[in-house]
């Protein structure tokens, strides 16, 4: 029984908790889907060169036919920053909450807020980008409440607590992996490489 609690832990914690860490990954496949290249200088639509590109601070990139410019990438980088504060300031409320409501509401809780997170994440792809910061902020928050929630569920372990709980750490820290399967899952499938 206690076995399985840890082993479903782990599955959750590399799932859900700590998935900003796999910022580079992301990154990659959103400079590939376009997102904010509306904040670049399209002054020159038409016969542009690698040379013009990169004389207005931008960089043309030749495997994926992407552009991308000092604007988006800062734009890119407030994402990542706001969230990566979320993420820790959210393990301090849930813990809050988690004391004042108990084990079941905040786990309702961060479930629905992942539920949301992938529903705004969702929508970010056609064509409204805006909805990338409250994606990235649910999915951050709502994996903060499950990093208290595992913490707690292997708190009740009889034996081997302390073990429990630095498994669970080790595959919260792992949950970084989860963007890198989804840049595999993108570069794989539009090209059909057989993976």
């Amino acid at each position: 029984m206690y076995l399985a609690l840890i082993v479903w832990s782990v599955f959750e914690s590399v799932l859900c908790t700590s998935v900003i860490f796999g910022w580079a990954q992301l990154l990659e496949i959103l400079e590939n889907e376009q997102y904010f290249l509306s904040y670049c200088d399209h002054e020159a639509k038409s016969n542009v060169t690698i040379l013009q590109v990169n004389t207005n601070k931008s960089f043309y990139n030749e495997h994926m036919n992407t552009r991308t410019c000092a604007e988006q990438d800062g734009v890119l980088r407030m994402a990542y920053t706001t969230s990566v504060f979320a993420c820790f300031a959210s393990i301090f409320l849930s813990g809050k909450y988690l004391d004042m409501f108990g084990f079941r509401k905040t786990r309702l809780l961060a479930s629905f807020i992942y539920l949301l997170a992938g529903v705004a994440m969702f929508v970010s792809t056609y064509g409204i980008h805006e909805m990338l910061f409250p994606g990235l902020l649910l999915t951050v928050i709502g994996g903060g409440s499950y990093m208290s929630i595992l913490v707690k569920v292997c708190g009740i372990l009889p034996h081997r607590r302390y073990t429990a709980i630095s498994v669970v750490n080790g595959a919260i820290d792992s949950s970084a992996v989860m963007f890198l399967l989804f840049k595999v899952d993108s570069i794989c499938m539009p090209f059909n490489l057989g993976c």
